[in-house]
């Protein structure tokens, strides 16, 4: 080998430099493209309230309103990702046969016979809450009233309905008494892409600073809707939507319902409210207004934890 091709070659110590510094580049190239906890976590934030405004739009001047629902693998999963548009069919209308006033006007409940004019009988099945109203236009309609199995209806307690603050009514002898009903909505296409980095904590998610009661935590509660009235505002709240068996009323909020977007691996460890990444999504009740918010972080998870954690989502200040 002659002294010019000598001069050309490279060393063992070169070779090895070389091959390290490369390997350096490539590891930050590898770590760069990772997507961050907090960048997932606020990407399906976004993700979910984009699915809300569009399913707020798609209620205004619908009678029936829209919906969304909240879909987690199993009823005893705490985590959710997957959130589905849901169609709200119209209401079903028709007229009353019997039931209505009940015997007694003390009583919270009763039983009806209801004939739908624009649906099948079976259909009434998938009511959740009705309205009575008579053809004599001077007459008022009543208020929207719970029913379940398409018989039993009853008041709404979440709308503080009491025995003496409601009005059954009454059907004047020349009139017809006739009712609206309201079903539940039914889950169509999905709403956002899955994000398996973040997810929705249902233990810390629910309606108002309570981990207490039906909707206090949404766990274990199977899919959740929320729907939109015809003016975009904040409607129900339903647990167990995608089942045969809705033995819970729908609530009317009358608190903001909190949603805590958080790293996935956090929720199975249970350490969702003590990292400064994780986002509060909050829905007022009155408006629709949506806030996400961060996290306070906390030590533990009892209710206090909750309430505090959720303070700059309850004082409606956004993330920047």
């Amino acid at each position: 080998m002659n002294r010019a091709c000598l001069h050309r070659a490279f060393t063992l110590v070169e070779l090895l430099v070389v091959t390290v510094i490369v390997a350096s580049l490539m590891s930050l190239l590898v770590v760069g493209g990772q997507p961050s906890t907090g960048g997932q976590i606020r990407r399906l934030s976004q993700s979910i309230v984009s699915a809300i405004l569009t399913a707020q739009t798609s209620a205004l001047g619908n009678e029936a309103g829209a919906a969304i629902i909240f879909e987690p693998s199993s009823t005893t999963l705490t985590a959710c990702n997957a959130v589905f548009f849901a169609d709200s069919q119209p209401y079903i209308k028709g007229t009353v046969g019997s039931g209505v006033p009940p015997s007694s006007l003390a009583s919270i409940s009763t039983t009806v016979s209801l004939t739908p004019t624009n649906a099948d009988a079976q259909d009434l099945a998938n009511g959740y809450k009705i309205l009575f109203r008579c053809d004599d236009p001077y007459l008022a309609p009543s208020p929207w009233m719970s029913i379940s199995s398409g018989t039993t209806v009853a008041f709404r307690t979440s709308a503080n309905q009491t025995a003496q603050n409601t009005i059954w009514p009454k059907k004047p002898a020349t009139a017809l008494l006739q009712f609206v009903m309201a079903r539940y909505p039914v889950k169509s296409s999905p709403a956002i892409d899955v994000i398996k980095m973040a997810a929705i904590d249902l233990r810390y998610s629910g309606i108002g600073n309570t981990t207490a009661g039906d909707y206090g935590a949404l766990a274990n509660k199977g899919g959740i809707s929320i729907c939109f009235n015809s003016v975009g505002v904040l409607d129900a709240v339903m647990q167990n939507v995608l089942s045969t068996t809705k033995s819970v009323q729908p609530v009317v909020p009358a608190a903001p319902l909190y949603l805590l977007i958080a790293n996935t691996s956090d929720i199975q460890s249970n350490e969702s409210l003590q990292k400064d990444y994780s986002l509060w999504l909050a829905i007022a009740p009155n408006t629709g207004r949506i806030t996400i918010a961060s996290n306070v972080p906390q030590n533990g998870t009892a209710e206090n934890d909750v309430i505090n954690a959720r303070a700059k989502a309850r004082q409606s200040i956004s993330v920047k």
